[in-house]
């Protein structure tokens, strides 16, 4: 090795959520970029920090994980439906970002600093990259920056300023979060960007940044082999595969449509009865609660939180997937899921846009539908036409090769000559 990285992730191997995806896989390449990583991430607690875990990783406990629901989640306090709790809760909300903004990992973020000046010191590490969000380990950065003289380099791997969930923040986070941006832009040395939208929406010299997407890890598809015993109207029943977050109170991920186009689906035909629409991943109470009420969990399967090779595994046995954003529509960010989907070669249903990133993709790929999120007429008709189709035909006209510039391996190496452009392999 003849380079050091210290990456600072709040998640990390072997949280299975996406936002641990981004740098794990980073970091099981690098080494044969010749660049050995260090990491200081967080213990969120609920998994098994002593397995398999790589080297010069250090594990910090937070009070908070991914999963944490505020108690004053905003989306929960609407004025229309209550004026005083509305105001009440927005008090709160005040107390709480005067004290603890950009965000609640705040003090998290401030905490590692020691660790990190004790590692970039012992081990003589030049190069720092902080990935956001949470955006407060921006802070950490500008600190070791100051502290040590490191160069330091910022990863967006979501949009801060322009982030949906800010146009439910107080304003004095609002107004925070866009001065210490200001502050991040100009004191960097580097930035990474996941997509275009987030490269062009920061003001700083085109130099200085550069769009490095999510992308497929080739190793989990190494045992995948696209062959269907039978296609599921045919033999057993037909199986819809969803994997990711579930939440009624998000404005992304509720999934309320999808679940009630799959049942309307489902009462469309004798055969379609039968259909199962499998869920891996996170599914708040609320949202559990909800479609129970609402009789929409009739052959719905919820299998919670797995591995990315599990995903992959229970892929390989479904005969469709389903991609959703509800109740807004995203049209310029392209999940990394799509595109394991895309290798696994089933017919994907995207409930967003018929128009887009994710769309363009469908439509290069020959992989699969893209209908607008508030046509139902439209979800349910994709829905049918998956199920009609020969998925044994299906998989030999999908073309996965426009894929091939998300290969997590060839980006880690351009992440890599961008921190280190005179490296030596």
């Amino acid at each position: 090795m003849n380079r050091k990285l210290l990456i600072i992730s709040f998640s990390f191997y072997p949280y299975s959520t996406v936002s641990a995806f981004r740098m794990t896989r980073f970091v099981k390449y690098l080494p044969e970029h010749g660049v050995e990583p260090y990491v200081i991430t967080a213990d969120q607690g609920g998994v098994d920090l002593h397995k398999n875990i790589p080297t010069h990783t250090y594990y910090k406990k937070s009070l908070f994980s991914y999963r944490f629901d505020s108690p004053v989640n905003p989306a929960k306090f609407k004025k229309e439906s209550n004026i005083p709790l509305y105001l009440a809760n927005y008090s709160v909300r005040l107390i709480k970002d005067i004290l603890f903004s950009p965000d609640k990992h705040v003090l998290w973020s401030i905490s590692i600093v020691p660790k990190a000046v004790e590692i970039i010191k012992k081990n003589r590490i030049r190069e720092v990259l902080v990935t956001g969000d949470p955006f407060s380990l921006f802070i950490t950065g500008l600190l070791l920056k100051k502290l040590t003289g490191v160069n330091l380099i910022l990863d967006y791997r979501d949009p801060w300023i322009s982030n949906t969930s800010n146009l439910a923040q107080t304003f004095y986070r609002r107004r925070y979060i866009k001065s210490l941006q200001k502050i991040c832009l100009k004191r960097s040395d580097f930035i990474f960007t996941v997509n275009q939208e987030i490269y062009d929406e920061l003001e700083i010299d085109e130099s200085k940044k550069m769009v490095l997407p999510n992308g497929f890890d080739p190793a989990l598809f190494e045992a995948v082999k696209h062959e269907k015993e039978q296609s599921g109207y045919s033999g057993r029943p037909f199986t819809f595969l969803y994997a990711g977050k579930s939440d009624i109170t998000s404005i992304r991920y509720n999934p309320v449509m999808m679940f009630k186009c799959f049942q309307r689906f489902r009462s469309s035909g004798q055969q379609q009865n039968n259909s199962i629409l499998k869920v891996c991943g996170q599914v708040t109470k609320e949202t559990i609660n909800r479609i129970r009420a609402e009789k929409l969990d009739e052959n719905v399967e919820f299998i919670g939180m797995v591995t990315n090779q599990q995903v992959i595994d229970i892929g390989m046995q479904a005969d469709a997937f389903l991609h959703f954003v509800y109740p807004m529509k995203r049209e310029v960010s392209l999940p990394m899921k799509v595109y394991e989907y895309v290798m696994m070669k089933r017919p994907i249903i995207s409930i967003n846009s018929s128009q887009g990133l994710v769309a363009e993709l469908l439509n290069r790929t020959n992989a699969g539908f893209a209908c607008n999120n508030d046509d139902p007429d439209q979800i349910v008709a994709a829905m049918q036409k998956a199920f009609e189709l020969d998925l044994h035909q299906f998989a030999d006209k999908v073309d996965d090769s426009p894929l091939q510039s998300h290969n997590v391996k060839a980006l880690t190496g351009q992440l890599a000559t961008a921190i280190f452009p005179d490296r030596q392999v």
